[in-house]
């Protein structure tokens, strides 16, 4: 009789144990659920600041490209002599380099 209670004790031991480890581990999924939306998020997140990022530098050198355009359409506009004696150049140029290649 003595050992059907002690087995008994100890099944019931067990049993509390086993129920503590499943609430445990509800406790961990749901820990481990959390953290995966707060990584998404924070994932979400840097890829739209990272995108903003690239947005605002891509304007500022388009508006940089604008004011070099604008630049140097003035000094054609100035000098345009000069500006069809650079462009001959720059031809000369690179039908003598493109000559040589072959």
């Amino acid at each position: 009789m003595e050992a059907n209670t002690t087995l008994q004790a100890e099944n019931a031991s067990l049993r509390k144990d086993i129920d503590r480890l499943k609430a445990d581990l509800e406790t961990v999924r749901s820990d481990f659920a959390v953290l995966g939306r707060d990584a998404a998020a924070a994932a979400r997140s840097g890829a739209a600041e990272a995108k903003q990022r690239i947005m605002e530098g891509a304007k500022a050198a388009a508006a940089k490209g604008k004011q070099s355009l604008d630049a140097v359409e003035g000094e054609i506009v100035e000098h345009p002599l000069l500006a069809v004696g650079v462009a001959l150049a720059v031809g000369v140029l690179v039908g003598v380099a493109v000559g040589r290649r072959r």
